[in-house]
Order: structure tokens, then C-alpha cells, then sequence
């Protein structure tokens, strides 16, 4: 809602001179031309669908400008039902709609009430001077019907009686089947099957679950909510010849090594599309593991209590590879990657809190057109891990090289990220200073960082055309915003363009930084290379002992509009002094000096109007 009301402040305002009519994409207002495809426009509920503007162009951009960077994407999903009409519960308060999202690339979970139930999701780009509005289809076929999983093909499980059809939300006209076993129903071949077992019950055995459009989920009382999910001691194995699948309300306790597991291996496929919903994770080594995935959505999940030091959600852990398992540049010769695109990881709880250490709460090891949206990331394991690691990996053939594939395309917005960490919280480049990894085109917006033990650096940033806006850093971090290069990225593959100045053309506007030596910093801090060609303008930072807005280095870095003076106290307008919100930040003196930048919309979704910013990520 607040985007909405952003779109009609912005068109009042008199900031938008080409608009359009809602239509069918593409569109085109004056030197902007808006272009949105999805991979798939319809699915089975509860289901993910991806909506993908990468395509968009923009002539009037100037300089080393890009769409991704400087085009605000707005997204409303047009979803009236209970899957867009509430909030999300973890991530930034402030900006927490499941209705709506911003970012070149989105992604809505849409879950049926009764009947198939057709959707508009009207998607409005700006660069500042244009704007172009178009509308897209999408459908969701309710599970009872044909499009679904009709009669018989749902079938009802309960471990400790008979299920009846038709009472107890056991569906009417399913089979019945009293197991306590999780393999009784569930197997590598269940196309065209649903199987929904009991709330409250337990069931035991691992089991791997595959074929073309299946489901697994819960009946009765539970379905949608966190009390008396069905149980499940074992498990679940997602086969990767999978399409089209969906697990949802089950709760792992002590599953074994995994909660959702899905092994890649070279010369393999990406399953997918795939939707996890409400789930729960508890005392397993990983929550959710897979090799490769397309389409994969992670919605709404919960995960507590990590055993043995194995990152607790591991995205892509087999990484950017081809499919003839080459491990050289452009695979040899024509490129031909295995599939990777499409991430989502929303409205989730996951909290890698454990005895053990040596694990990052959540690893995104390759990821194109990624979204990691309204999620509270917390507390890594060991003294080197971050919550966050979003990497580009090639290392599952243990090459060094760089295969050709980016890590591109990524929109990460309003989540939390707090607890314990190694020296970074958060960590958006490569992995190590030995692999040549490459990332670009990254948004990293209306975030809000709080550090706990052990980080140096809020949030590490090496790649090449990224930008952090309008997020908020709390905490006596020494730099809050590093962009420094690790290792050998951008170098060292045969037949690869090399730039051995990487990360630049990086973006740094409208953050807030309460504490720590710098807001940001262009220097090496610590790393083999500082920053270059980047900007940052428009950052408030306020440390009672002194420190230095941005911390130099580097070559080409446009430095201005930023703090003068970092003693000087904003006065946010959280009396309580807890500062936990994105909200409380909202500064009522030593806000003014900042000056007009591609940014829209503030922390909160309150328009930035031309020639009237503030320092920092919230309006005064």
C-alpha cells in the first residue's frame, strides 16, 4: 500500500512526465521501456510465480547507469485472498506488504480458498522522469479441482487411525491410509499426487520425494499456522528430476542430517519449480540443502537450533556449472549452464543459534534473478560466518576458474540481520581470495542491520554494479558498508575478461548509520584491493565518539552530500533508545545537505520528492 500511494505521490508531484495505461508489457514511456516475462504464469496452490523485468531498457540513463541500479521497480500482486492481504511477520516492519515488493526481479506465493482464482499483478517502473505501468496474468489452480489434485489423487494419511473423507479437512472423494511412516505414500514417483497427513501426528522414515507435479502438505486444524503441524522425524528428499512440487505446514524435529535435501552432482538437472511453505526446522544440521534450482521458494519458514556445522539453509550449493561438466570458461566453448535462476527466499525466520560452530546461517552459493525478501537472518555459527553469505561459487568441481555465469540480478530488501557473525554479517561477494568468482547488478535496499558479536563489517560488498540504499546500521560496527575487494575475483580464468579493479560502479545512498568508525568505506580494510569508481552521497551517520562518514581509497570514487559532522546527534525519534525498527531512525535534527539521487521511495515507503532529500534512509 505504502508503494501505491508512493506511485500517486510521485505522479503528483510532477517527477513522472511520461506515464502509461496499464496494458499488456512491454510498454514504453518516453526513453523507458518496461518488459516483464515470467518463467511460468500459472501453478497448483500453494505456488510460487516469478515475475522477471531484467529485459526493461532505458536510453535516458547516463554514464555507467543500469536498469537493475537506477529504474525503480514497483510491484503490487493483485492478490486479495489471505496470501496477499496480511504482512509478513519477520524482516522490516515498516515495509512488510505480501502484496507488494520492489526490485528488477519479484516473487508472490499464492495459495487458493476454494477455487482456481486469477490474478493482476501490475508492475510500475520509474527512472525519475518516466514511468510505464503494465499489468501481467497469473493463474492458481485450487487442489480439488481438475487443474489440481481431484479425488482420489489426495490422499490422507494419518500415523495413530483411519482418516474419514470429508471430515477433519481430510478433502471430500481422497483416499485414506493409516501409516505412521512417511515412505508409505511419498516416493520418487508421485506425479499427479497429493498426500496431506494428519496435524498433530508423528511419522518417522526419510523418504525422497519427485515426479511431475506433486504435493506434500497437512490436514486439519494446523494448515497455515505454527501449532500441531504433523511431525516428521525423517528427511525429505527432493529427487532431482522433481517438477513442479510443493511441501507445506510440516514440522521437522531432529530430522537427521537435513530437514529438505537435494544432492546436485555434475552433469546433473535443476529440479524445479518448487514452493516451501510454513515450515519448521528444528535441531537439524541443515534446514534446507539443495544442489541446484530453478524456480525454488523458500516462504515463510521457520528454523531454530542447528546440530552439527553445516550451513543452515544452503542455496546452490553445487554452484555455476555447465552441463557438459566442464569446468572452463564458457564451458569449453558454446555456454550452457545448468539452470539456477529464480530464488526466493521470504517472510522467514531462520536463526543458525547453536553449540557448534563453522556454519553461515544462510548461503546462497549462485543465484540469477534472486530475491531474498522480509527475512530475520540471525546468529552464525563459529568466529568466520556470516549470516548472510551470497556468493558465486564454481568449487563443486573444485576448479579455481570462472565458468562464465554471473551471480546476477539480485534484490534483497527489507530484512533483518542481527546476531553473532564472524568479522562480516553480511557477506555479498566471493567466497574466498582463491576462486575467480564474479557478482553484479545487486540491490541491497531497506535493510536494517544490527550487529552483535564478533562483526567488523555490517556488510561486506564485492561486485561490480551494486547499490545499498536507503538501509539503516545500528550497532558499534568499525565499518558498516565495505567495499573492498576479495581475492582473485575478476581475474585469473583463461579466456575471461579480466578487471583487476573490481568491485566498482557500486551505489551508496540515503543510508543511516548509527555508530562505527565509518558509514562506508572505499579502503582495502583488510581485503587485497579498495573500491573505485563508486559513489556515495546522501548517508547520515551519527557516533557520539567521532569516525568518518566514508573512509577513502580507491581511485574515481564520487564522495559528497554527506554528514559534515558525525557528533552531531539526529535525534531519532525512538525515545525508548531500543532502535529496532527501521522506523525509530527517523531523524529530527542534522538531516539537511542531500541532494537529488536515483533513489524514490525511503525506508518506509514515504516518496523522495526532487530537491527535497534528506540525509539518510527515513524522511524527517
Amino acid at each position: 500500500m505504502k508503494i501505491l500511494m508512493g506511485i500517486l505521490l510521485m505522479l503528483v508531484s510532477g517527477i513522472a512526465h511520461a506515464i502509461t495505461v496499464v496494458g499488456a508489457c512491454p510498454v514504453t514511456a518516453g526513453t523507458l521501456t518496461l518488459s516483464v516475462t515470467q518463467p511460468h504464469s500459472s501453478c497448483v496452490s500453494p505456488c510460487t510465480i516469478f515475475y522477471d523485468a531484467t529485459a526493461s531498457t532505458d536510453s535516458g540513463l547516463t554514464g555507467t547507469q543500469t536498469v537493475t541500479q537506477d529504474v525503480t521497480f514497483t510491484w503490487n500482486f493483485g492478490d486479495t485472498l489471505a496470501s496477499g492481504t496480511g504482512t509478513w511477520s519477520q524482516g522490516n516492519p515498516n515495509f512488510n506488504s505480501k502484496n507488494v515488493a520492489t526490485g528488477i526481479v519479484a516473487a508472490h506465493m499464492y495459495q487458493t480458498q476454494g477455487r482456481d482464482t486469477k490474478y493482476t499483478t501490475t508492475v510500475s517502473a520509474t527512472d525519475g522522469t518516466n514511468t510505464a505501468i503494465c499489468g501481467l496474468g497469473a493463474t492458481a489452480f485450487e487442489p480439488t479441482t481438475s487443474n489440481g489434485f481431484p479425488t482420489t489423487a489426495t490422499i490422507c494419511q494419518a500415523a495413530a487411525s483411519t482418516p474419514v473423507a470429508g471430515v477433519g479437512g481430510c478433502p471430500s472423494g481422497a483416499a485414506v491410509s493409516n501409516s505412521a511412516s512417511e515412505g508409505t505414500n511419498v516416493s520418487s514417483a508421485m506425479s499427479g499426487k497429493r498426500v496431506l497427513f494428519k496435524c498433530g501426528d508423528s511419522f518417522s522414515g526419510a523418504v525422497t520425494a519427485g515426479g511431475t507435479k506433486f504435493s506434500i502438505g497437512a490436514y486439519g486444524s494446523c494448515v497455515g499456522t505454527q501449532t500441531s503441524r504433523p511431525i516428521f522425524s525423517g528427511t525429505i528428499t527432493v529427487s532431482s528430476s522433481a517438477v513442479d512440487g510443493r511441501v507445506a505446514d510440516i514440522d521437522f524435529e531432529s530430522p537427521g542430517t537435513y530437514a529438505i535435501f537435494e544432492n546436485g552432482a555434475p552433469g546433473g538437472v535443476s529440479p524445479g519449480p518448487m514452493t516451501f511453505y510454513n515450515l519448521n526446522s528444528n535441531n537439524a544440521a541443515a534446514a534446507f540443502s539443495y544442489g541446484w534450482g530453478h524456480e525454488w521458494a523458500l516462504i515463510g519458514n521457520q528454523m531454530q537450533n542447528l546440530g552439527t556445522g553445516q550451513e543452515g539453509v544452503f542455496v546452490n550449493y553445487a554452484e555455476n556449472q555447465c552441463i557438459n561438466n566442464s569446468t572452463a570458461y564458457n564451458c569449453g566453448g558454446s555456454p550452457s549452464f545448468i539452470n539456477i535462476n529464480y530464488q526466493a527466499l521470504i517472510g522467514n525466520s531462520f536463526n543458525g543459534a547453536s553449540t557448534a560452530a563453522g556454519f553461515e546461517t544462510v548461503r546462497i552459493s549462485a543465484c540469477r534473478m534472486c530475491v531474498v525478501n522480509n527475512n530475520l537472518i540471525e546468529n552464525a555459527g563459529g568466529s568466520s560466518y556470516a549470516v548472510l553469505k551470497f556468493h558465486s561459487g564454481n568449487t563443486f568441481n573444485s576448479q579455481v576458474g570462472w565458468v562464465g555465469q554471473y551471480t546476477e540480478y539480485v534484490e534483497i530488501s527489507d530484512n533483518v540481520f542481527t546476531g553473532n557473525s564472524g568479522a562480516q554479517l553480511v557477506e555479498v561477494c566471493p567466497q574466498n581470495a582463491q576462486n575467480d568468482e564474479r557478482l553484479r547488478l545487486v540491490v541491497v535496499e531497506r535493510n536494517l542491520f544490527t550487529d552483535g558479536a564478533g562483526s567488523n563489517k555490517s556488510i561486506a560488498l564485492s561486485a561490480v554494479n551494486a547499490t545499498t540504499r536507503d538501509n539503516v546500521f545500528s550497532a558499534g560496527t568499525n565499518i558498516h558498508i565495505s567495499v573492498a575487494k576479495r581475492g582473485v575475483e575478476w581475474t585469473g580464468t583463461a579466456g575471461a575478461p579480466s578487471d583487476t579493479s573490481a568491485p566498482e560502479l557500486v551505489e551508496i545512498y540515503n543510508n543511516t548509520c548509527n555508530g562505527g568508525a565509518n558509514c562506508a568505506s572505499f579502503s582495502t580494510a583488510g581485503w587485497t584491493g579498495p573500491g573505485s569508481n563508486s559513489i556515495a552521497m546522501n548517508n547520515l551517520m551519527f557516533n557520539a565518539g567521532g569516525g568518518t562518514v566514508v573512509g577513502t581509497g580507491g581511485s574515481g570514487n564520487t564522495i559528497s552530500n554527506n554528514t559534515t559532522t558525525v557528533t552531531a546527534n539526529p535525534s531519532f525519534t525512538n525515545g525508548s533508545g531500543l532502535l529496532n525498527r527501521v522506523s525509530d531512525f527517523k531523524p529530527t535534527a542534522n538531516f539537511t545537505g542531500a541532494t537529488n539521487v536515483p533513489v524514490f521511495f525511503d525506508a518506509v515507503g514515504v516518496t523522495w520528492v526532487s530537491g527535497a532529500y534528506d540525509l539518510g534512509a527515513v524522511h524527517h
